[in-house]
Parts: structure tokens; C-alpha cells; sequence
């Protein structure tokens, strides 16, 4: 998935997105990836989701590393 990205565990789900944990081949660490399916709803809605967190510093705060997309899914890293 996604190159260097190995899926490890689903950790779970919601109505829009599936949450996985996995690991980060080039950087060996996990990290989780957040699947969003494929609208043109949802998709802007991912991309203003990795945006807020990618501004975010705080240490309670997930850190964004990526957003990548293909032809069927967003994907929040």
C-alpha cells in the first residue's frame, strides 16, 4: 500500500473511513493510516482534516506526516 507502507491491524471504522495501524518502511516507525473512501464530499473533507492536524503542535495531538490519494481512496498518515 502506498510503496512503503506495510498494514500491520485494522484498528477500526466509521461512516466515512477505516483506520489502520502500519508500518513506515522508510522512516521504521508505525504510524496510522486513516482510508477515506472516495467522494468528491469526503475528499475535500480528508483534505481540510490533514490540514487542521498538519497545523497542530501539541504533544496530546496526533502528528500529520501525509496525505496521499488514489484512484479509490484518500489516505491520512
Amino acid at each position: 500500500m502506498l510503496g512503503r507502507y506495510e498494514l500491520i491491524e485494522r484498528i477500526g471504522s466509521g461512516g466515512f473511513s477505516t483506520v489502520y495501524r502500519a508500518r513506515d518502511h522508510k522512516m521504521g516507525r508505525e504510524v496510522a493510516i486513516k482510508a477515506v473512501r472516495r467522494t468528491v464530499e469526503l475528499s475535500d473533507r480528508a483534505r481540510l482534516e490533514a490540514k487542521a492536524a498538519a497545523k497542530r503542535g501539541q504533544p496530546h495531538i496526533v502528528t500529520m506526516f501525509a496525505l496521499a490519494e488514489d484512484e479509490d481512496e484518500g489516505y491520512l498518515i
